[in-house]
């Protein structure tokens, strides 16, 4: 196993993909842990779009879900704050 994760570190590393895959991590762990205070069925539409200078951009189907989001936004970076490898400061939370 040690020798699969060290190569993908070098591969992500010869390509220049080290921060592209933190982005993705960043919005996984956003998903897994919105999962963790939110119904699954509510989570369904919400999604988390890019992550960038320590912004989180969350895709939201309305301003109720937009709400929701806001109002839980500290503990949701709390929790991925301490899973990621990336500092999230802040989400933006954007309206379809």
């Amino acid at each position: 196993m040690n020798n699969i994760k060290a190569e993908l570190e070098r591969i992500i590393n010869r390509y220049g993909l080290k921060v592209p895959v933190l982005a993705v991590s960043v919005c996984q762990i956003f998903e897994y842990e919105a999962a963790q205070i939110f119904p699954r069925e509510i989570l369904a539409p919400v999604e988390a779009v890019s992550f960038s200078e320590g912004v989180i951009k969350i895709s939201v189907p309305s301003s109720n879900y937009a709400q929701a989001l806001h109002w839980r936004e500290p503990e949701l970076l709390e929790r991925i704050n301490k899973k990621s490898a990336q500092k999230v400061e802040r989400m933006r939370i954007i309206i379809k």
